[in-house]
């Protein structure tokens, strides 16, 4: 028997940005483990930015400590960055495995618990997308997206310092560009969230339409509906398609203006280094090395902007703790 759609219960979509109850829910299932994913970040963070300063002071290190002092020091930050660097993956999918693990077996057993009413008034599509669709998206994208958010913080926060440090002058450029990036990630979350929301909402009738037509194939022969469920299912995997090339192009507007911020403090930052001598007081003397890693940094800054915003796999959790 097909359930009218009249009589099945609406599905809940939340609106506006995600609740700080979904962050909290999502750290108390990590466990202690989201604590010391972000303390290796911030440390792995500070030896990547000791590495760079002292390859930045390197003729004034090398002339006061000789060559083979140097060397070792700078060897003894490398290891320790792949030390720590290591323990943050490690850390990180240990804590990830526990967060599936945990949220499969909640969200198992209230499927399990829920009363017929429940059961009788939810399409079965709506169930099955919440375990595939949005469980990979948590097993999966939601992890990758984690793990770069809290990368491309670090090393958004690391290419600020060593350009500032190499160049104090470029921190008036940074001051425009951080009131750009605020106005485009507002408009851009405000999109996005709600698009990722509703192409989640439109995988649940195509589950539901399949699950219809293999129970009821029998039915469906005997009345010639063919042509009528294989025309309901191209609407609704059409309705999905859109909505999914939306979100592609809500993605590439993104980055395509991020990417613009950046190469403007990258242009910036390469022209104080050449025009640093004429600039008077508020030029000071760089060296090749140090003007080497401020260009770095600098062309590293968009990657670290577009890091925060490119995803909104978070939608996901909130979908499958809330709604």
């Amino acid at each position: 028997m097909v359930v009218q759609e009249t009589e099945e219960r609406a599905e809940d979509m939340e609106e506006g940005h995600l609740s700080l109850r979904v962050w909290c829910t999502f750290m108390r299932a990590m466990g202690c483990g989201a604590f010391w994913v972000i303390v290796l970040n911030l440390i792995s963070t500070v030896g990547y930015l000791a590495s760079a300063l002292w390859l930045g002071h390197w003729p004034e290190v090398q002339a006061k400590m000789g060559t083979g002092d140097a060397l070792a020091i700078y060897a003894v930050i490398a290891f320790g960055i792949l030390f720590f660097t290591l323990g943050r993956i490690l850390m990180f999918q240990w804590s990830s495995l526990a967060l599936a693990i945990s949220m499969h077996k909640k969200a198992l057993w209230a499927v399990l618990r829920a009363p017929m009413s429940w059961l009788d008034t939810t399409p079965g599509g709506r169930i099955i997308n919440r375990f595939s669709s949005d469980m990979s998206k948590i097993d999966l994208d939601l992890q990758g997206s984690m793990q770069n958010l809290l990368r491309a913080v670090c090393d958004l926060f690391a290419s600020v310092v060593v350009a500032g440090a190499v160049l104090p002058i470029v921190f008036i450029i940074f001051v425009p560009v951080l009131f750009a990036y605020h106005w485009i990630q507002k408009v851009y979350r405000k999109a996005g969230r709600e698009i990722q929301r509703l192409a989640s909402k439109a995988r649940s009738p195509i589950y539901q339409g399949v699950d219809e037509a293999i129970v009821g194939v029998t039915t469906i022969r005997a009345y010639g509906k063919q042509g009528y469920f294989m025309a309901q299912n191209e609407r609704r995997v059409a309705r999905s398609l859109r909505l999914d090339f939306t979100q592609m192009g809500c993605q590439k507007w993104l980055g395509f203006r991020l990417k613009f911020l950046g190469s403007i403090v990258s242009t910036v930052v390469a022209l104080l280094v050449v025009l640093h001598r004429y600039l008077g007081p508020l030029g000071r003397a760089i060296s090749g090395p140090a003007a080497g890693l401020a260009l770095r940094y600098a062309q590293q800054l968009s990657n670290a902007m577009e890091g925060p915003l490119a995803r909104q796999d978070a939608v996901a959790c909130g979908r499958f703790f809330f709604g």
